[in-house]
């Protein structure tokens, strides 16, 4: 079984990949924002394996907007 892992790492991190950028596919197209952007996040993570996921957890998430709902709760 190690010896297996050993000669195929590579297309096990690639389909790890797209199983992680199919769910990042399915949140940003169930959120309402624009189509353009939607597209292009889609094609960034369809046709650049690690660098799209990288670049959609870096620009693609809205962070101050939780940060700031979860700040005004308290």
């Amino acid at each position: 079984m190690l010896e297996y892992l050993k000669d195929n790492y590579w297309i096990i991190l690639l389909i790890l990949n797209y199983v992680i950028a199919i769910s990042a596919v399915i949140t940003v197209v169930l959120k309402n924002i624009n189509p353009t952007k939607t597209l292009s996040y889609i094609i960034v993570l369809v046709f650049f394996p690690f660098f799209g996921l990288l670049v959609y957890y870096l620009f693609g998430q809205e962070y101050r907007k939780t940060k700031f709902l979860a700040g005004n709760m308290f």
